[in-house]
């Protein structure tokens, strides 16, 4: 294929109705973000309705899912919520929205506009200083906002607010984490069998029945330890992982790196579309080890992480109600890749750009088997 040069859409995902089913377009950064992600490499999950067994890949993971699974328990539910709010996401904070102020926002100097809003930053998230040490908040455009001598925008309705939404529960202290950790690595080793749903999430079979871990604290907690360890938990049985037993192993490979999109997908709203400034500043807050430094704060090198969204989803079938006219549904099996994105492929060899595009298509992917699973 020709390389592909692509525009962004800082606005998120555009949500359209083909055939009764939500179709999702793909989200692309701007030049002055990570300017762009050329075809090749590979990577991210690739998984199919039906048996909920799996293998490994070497550099994604390939599952097979059924309709997403069944939660059974509080353990692996998402805590019974359906608007991406639980009650345990804090206190309101300004305007009504879950959370308080970020105090660790990633650099020293104009750090409050760094949590609050889109910056400019380099291919693995890094923030670009302005040559007088602040970070650089840009437009719609991507262009960046002139500051005034203390750093702040001069025009703050240009800005862009990043919105965390339902990962706003990172700021929950660590000991919440690491219970939820513990609980989700329990209930891994009392499953006979354990595989991944088609979007890369954690399915257990337990008394004959399978169970998705789709809880967003169980997930972040996945995610962290996994970024940070290359393993869910020292104490998992690899007997019982199977083929994921790389989950398990103490190294950070490509393999962990595809999974961890899916569990910080899983952790995420439903609706709301994961960007790279999200993930940069989501990575911050709960202290994700990094090799690059700025500020004393660490950063993630994104530099050898690949993702080919037809190798994820292309040939990926579920069992979704469909509406073959009006006001009547039938269950169809659809090809993820045409029914969510449309047929539309997206690739990156490197970088923060594809890890938060790879997570949001697990995102999408899991809204829409939510939105129109066939019960």
């Amino acid at each position: 294929m020709n390389k592909k040069r692509r525009v962004a859409l800082l606005a998120g995902v555009a949500a359209f109705v083909i055939g009764g089913a939500v179709m999702y377009s793909d989200i692309i950064f701007t030049d002055n973000q990570v300017a762009y992600a050329e075809e090749g490499g590979s990577g991210g999950h690739k998984g199919q309705g039906g048996k909920g067994s799996s293998s490994g890949g070497d550099a994604g993971h390939k599952g097979q899912g059924g309709k997403g699974g069944h939660s059974a328990s509080d353990v692996l539910s998402d805590d019974g919520e359906d608007s991406d709010r639980p009650d345990w996401a804090g206190t309101q904070g300004k305007d009504g929205k879950p959370g308080s102020g970020n105090t660790t926002p990633g650099v020293s100097k104009g750090g409050l506009y760094g949590d609050m809003y889109v910056i400019l930053r380099d291919e693995n998230g890094v923030p670009v200083l302005s040559p007088e040490g602040y970070v650089q908040p840009v437009d719609e455009n991507g262009v960046p906002i002139p500051l005034d001598e203390d750093g702040h925008p001069t025009d703050e309705t240009a800005t862009i607010e990043v919105e965390l939404e339902r990962l706003n529960v990172g700021r929950s202290p660590s000991g919440v984490l690491s219970k939820r950790l513990e609980e989700a690595v329990s209930a891994i080793n009392d499953a006979t069998a354990v595989s991944l749903d088609e979007s890369g999430r954690i399915v257990l079979t337990i008394n004959g029945e399978e169970m998705t871990i789709d809880s967003p604290l169980e997930n972040l907690a996945i995610y962290v330890e996994l970024m940070n360890e290359g393993t869910l938990g020292l104490s998992l049985d690899n007997s019982v992982l199977g083929s994921l037993s790389y989950l398990n192993d103490g190294n950070l490979t490509a393999e962990d790196f595809a999974a961890a999109t899916s569990f910080l997908a899983a952790a995420s709203g439903k609706y709301t579309p994961v960007t790279v400034d999200s993930v940069a500043y989501m990575n911050t807050i709960l202290k994700v080890d990094g090799t690059i430094e700025q500020n004393d704060v660490n950063y993630v090198d994104f530099a050898s992480f690949s993702y080919d969204r037809s190798d994820a989803y292309d040939g990926v079938m579920v069992d979704v109600l469909v509406e073959v006219s009006p006001g009547t549904f039938e269950t169809q099996s659809v090809d993820l890749y045409d029914a969510v994105f449309s047929g539309q492929d997206y690739t990156s060899t490197s970088g923060i750009d594809g890890f938060a595009q790879a997570t949001d298509d697990a995102r999408a992917v899991i809204a829409f088997v939510h939105d129109n699973e066939a019960r």
